[in-house]
C-alpha cells in the first residue's frame, strides 16, 4: 500500500507492508531537511520485495 505523508512541509510517498519491521528514508532527504543521521553497526534488512538492503545509520526522533 502506498500513502502520502509529510515531514515538516515535505511530501513523502510512504510504502506500507504488513510484515515490515522498519521504516526507511532516503538519506538525501534527511540532509535536505537537516536531520542528523547517527551511524550504527551495519545490519541487513529484507525489503518487502524480497531484496536485501544494508542499513548503516538511523534518524533518531524523526516523526512522520
Amino acid at each position: 500500500m502506498k500513502v502520502i505523508g509529510k515531514i515538516e512541509k515535505q511530501t513523502l510517498h510512504i510504502l506500507v507492508h504488513y510484515k515490515s519491521t522498519h521504516n526507511f528514508l532516503n538519506s538525501s532527504l534527511t540532509r535536505r531537511l537537516q536531520y542528523e543521521l547517527t551511524a550504527i553497526n551495519s545490519i541487513i534488512i529484507q525489503a518487502a520485495n524480497g531484496g536485501e538492503m544494508v542499513c548503516k545509520s538511523v534518524c533518531k526522533g524523526l516523526k512522520w
